[in-house]
């Protein structure tokens, strides 16, 4: 989670944000929920041109910056970083695949590809270490 919210820069992690996946019927505990509300991601919440880049983001409910958060992390060297091989590109094509209903420039597109590569990078950087 730390890593991801690191990646994609989530501004928004809290107790909130995490659930559980029951039976409906027996209400047992079946998996946790998969990663959710990360609506303010790569800064999105800025929807001019310029994307800002806070370097922080809210660790429950204290604001602390990516780079203390993602130290919370054991063992980057665990991490697969080559999973994240041609993710940009990916990113890419799906903010243009949408791009018609986001209201997203290119020039917006390619600032928030930028951004989500350079947090590639530092993750990079970091596992090598």
């Amino acid at each position: 989670m730390y890593t991801l919210d690191f990646l994609i820069m989530n501004e928004d992690r809290h107790l909130n944000n995490f659930g559980i996946i029951r039976d409906v019927n027996t209400l047992k505990w079946l998996d946790v929920a998969p990663i959710f509300d990360n609506g303010q991601s790569l800064n999105i919440e800025y929807y001019e041109e310029e994307v800002h880049i806070s370097g922080s983001g809210r660790f429950f409910y204290e604001i602390k910056p990516f780079d203390e958060i993602i130290k919370l992390v054991k063992n980057l060297k665990r991490i697969d970083i080559s999973k994240l091989d041609g993710v940009v590109e990916w990113f890419d094509d799906l903010l243009h695949k949408y791009q018609h209903l986001t209201g997203y420039s290119d020039t917006r597109i390619q600032r928030l590809c930028v951004l989500l590569n350079r947090q590639i990078d530092k993750l990079k950087e970091l596992i090598n270490e």
